[in-house]
This record gives structure tokens, sequence and C-alpha cells, in this order.
């Protein structure tokens, strides 16, 4: 029984220590922290893997452009501000390869600095010439927006053009074919029906379309960029200067309540399995 006990404590605790780990998101993470320069280090836990980017770069669609640096929106040293030159930061990961089969979420911290935001671009799944998903800033709204092909499917109504920093989502649950926009953690739109396939050629582009596409590019400040292969709550979102959670404060993981919880069962569960093997009979 002690042998059975032992094993299953062991298995938990592997189990809490998974958990841990895995709150670092799959497929991008830029914290922007370089300062300088136009490549930007990607820190999630699947970076240089496969056809997964290592770094992302900012471009002006042809070439390579030095985005204009500055203060962070909520943890690091530095953030981007897209004003001028004219750049966007491409990933070159493959939607088609990476996403068709599962949930994903993406995060980001954004600041209209002062100028309208409406119709520009937060982050696009698209071809040169066409999008396919485009999570935007809807006009005269000033709000988080979602357009698939041709059609608007979803717009919020809350407006980000106020000179603060705002954490800005979209989730995408396959299995309930449903993609939600968040505004710093509060729901601003859930469209409906949403089943997505993404064609090969396609990329995925932080702050423009990448495309001949109505879509303007993002000329605000950027920060803290997310995508995660989980259709993450709002618990779990990086809220700007909250003071904990990957957007404010010091603490890296997905949220500051969810961590330290799992690091207390961690301990607990170790000092159980320490207890039982200190507890077994000796044999003789």
């Amino acid at each position: 029984m002690k042998r059975l006990m032992q094993g299953v404590l062991s298995i938990a605790v592997l189990c809490c220590a998974t958990g841990l780990w895995a709150q670092t998101p799959y497929f991008h993470w830029y914290k922007m922290d370089e300062g300088s320069g136009s490549v930007i280090a990607n820190s999630a836990s699947q970076a240089g893997m496969g056809s997964i980017a290592a770094s992302g770069v900012f471009t002006d669609g042809s070439t390579v452009a030095t985005p204009t640096w500055t203060s962070p929106g909520g943890i690091g040293s530095y953030a981007v501000d897209l004003s001028t030159p004219t750049a966007f930061l491409d990933s070159g990961l493959d939607p088609d390869i990476h996403l068709n089969t599962i949930d994903f979420t993406i995060e980001m911290l954004v600041n209209a600095n002062g100028v309208s935001p409406g119709g520009k671009s937060l982050c696009c799944m698209c071809t040169s010439s066409a999008v396919e998903v485009a999570f935007y800033i809807g006009s005269p709204s000033n709000s988080v927006a979602l357009q698939v092909g041709s059609t608007v499917v979803a717009t919020g109504s809350t407006s980000i053009h106020d000179g603060n920093w705002h954490h800005v989502a979209l989730v995408y649950d396959r299995s309930a074919q449903t993609a939600t926009g968040y505004i710093d953690g509060s729901q601003e739109f859930q469209a409906t029906a949403q089943n997505w396939t993404f064609s090969s050629g396609t990329k995925v582009v932080y702050g423009n379309g990448r495309t001949t596409s109505s879509f303007a590019r993002w000329t605000g400040l950027m920060d803290e960029i997310k995508l995660d292969n989980t259709a993450r709550s709002p618990s779990q979102f990086a809220l700007p200067g909250s003071g904990g959670g990957d957007g404010g404060g010091g603490d890296e993981s997905c949220s500051t309540s969810t961590h330290s919880g799992m690091e207390w069962i961690f301990v607990v569960l170790a000092v159980m399995l320490v207890a039982v093997r200190v507890g077994r009979p000796r044999e003789a």
C-alpha cells in the first residue's frame, strides 16, 4: 500500500512540476527587451524547433526595418514604437502547419500613443495578397475586432484610444468553434461557428497585414507579444501594471495566483512523498 501511495505521489509531483514548466507560451514570446536593432528573440518554449523561428524580424515588407525603442508596457526593459519608421514584426510561423488542428491564444500589450488606432492591425494570418484572419482595432469604436476572409465577424465596444497600455487577446477554441476577443481581461466579443483552416503560404504577422489589403499598419506602442497553443483564460492573461502575471511586476508566469498555488501544491506533495519514504519499515 505504501509503495502504491509513493507511486501516486511521485506522479502527482511530476504533474505539478510539468504544469509549472508549461506556463511559458509554446510558439511565440517576444519580450522586446533588446533595446536596439530589428531582430527580436523568441523566448517561447519551442523557439528554434522545426520551422518555428528562433527570432522574429521587423521589416517594412521588402527589407529589414529597425523600430524605435521606448519604455516597456509593464515588464522588462523596453517596448517598440512603430510610429516611425514603417515596421512590422514578421514571425515566419506557418499557421497551416502549426495552428490548423489546435486551440491557440494571441496576446500583446499595446498603447495607441495618441494616434487613432482604428483600422490598424494587431495580428494577421495572411499571404502577401490576402488576409485569412485578422485581429485588429475597429473603426470608429477603437476596440478589438475580428475579420475572417473579407467579412468582419465581430467587434468590441471598449476604446483603447486613451494613451494607456492595454492587454489585448484573441482566444481561439477549435472544439467550441469560437473566437473570443478581450481587452484587459474583459470579454469584448465572441464569434461563433469559427472553423478555421489556414492555407499553405500564410504567415503569422504582428502589427500589419503583410498584404495588399486595406488594413493599416499599427503605429502605436507594442510589447510582450505571445502566441500559445492553448485557449487561455482571462486569469492567465498578462495585464499591464497589475503587479503580477506576465505584464506587471517581476513574475513571468501565466498568472500570479495560479503560479503561487501550484508552487504550494508542489511543496506539500514533495513533503508527503518524503514522509512516506521515511515512514516505510526497513527490511531486516
